[in-house]
């Protein structure tokens, strides 16, 4: 039903509409073709800034409030869809070496949407289950500084995107962002330093970049954005 109402909708705009926004290149190539509108038509509009979640915290204390023991924290945050990729980070997460796993925690942030039934299958059955925490709720403004203060990286392995405010919010924060090469993300986090960029569903390369990050944190200098 959703879908066939988009067409109606989009058949009934698409003859008033002068003008067409995106954010970013890719998505607007794809619009363009796919709805067969003049490129000229189409204007670009990058997301802007996401610093309206209050100050970074220390990070021992952010852990603290969050009751999180362990000195590396992997993020994913935000609403949990199939697209999300969250299945590849928990796969990602069990192949890290014993040593860093010892103390390490994947905190899965966000209210589950979609095959919630299967995510918590896979959560139960990991090897891992006690080092993965889900919190399946919606995180108001006010609590959002805490989880990503708490954060060592975060991890977006999506298998799709346009953008992503989760993204921006991390690179707000100033935190390292394993992120998917996939549409107008390669855009918006090319010029981050803080990027590590992975192809879609390849868990290998998430663990590797996970592990690179981990090995920063106990090994080398710490992060700095």
């Amino acid at each position: 039903p959703i879908r066939l109402y988009s067409k109606i909708t989009w058949k009934l705009l698409r003859k008033n509409l002068a003008a067409y926004i995106t954010h970013s290149e890719s998505d607007k190539q794809l619009v363009a073709e796919r709805y067969s509108i003049v490129p000229e038509k189409i204007h670009v509009i990058p997301h802007g800034l996401y610093d309206q979640y209050g100050e970074l915290l220390e990070i021992k204390q952010a852990k603290k409030n969050l009751s999180i023991n362990e000195e590396f924290v992997i993020l994913s945050f935000g609403l949990i869809r199939k697209y999300k990729g969250i299945q590849y980070l928990i796969r990602a997460f069990e192949q890290l070496p014993p040593e860093i796993l010892e103390k390490s925690r994947l905190l899965i942030v966000g209210e589950v949407w979609e095959d919630k039934k299967e995510l918590l299958d896979q959560i139960e059955s990991s090897p891992l289950q006690d080092k993965i925490t889900l919190v399946d709720e919606y995180v108001p403004d006010d609590k959002v500084n805490i989880y990503f203060s708490a954060a060592d990286v975060v991890v977006l392995p999506y298998l799709r995107a346009s953008q992503s405010g989760i993204a921006h919010i991390a690179m707000s924060f100033g935190k390292p962002v394993v992120v998917s090469e996939v549409g107008g993300l390669k855009e918006s986090m090319a010029g981050y330093k803080g990027t590590f960029f992975v192809p879609p569903e390849d868990v290998a390369s998430i663990q590797k970049a996970v592990l690179r990050k981990s090995l920063a944190v106990y090994i080398l200098s710490p992060y700095v954005p």
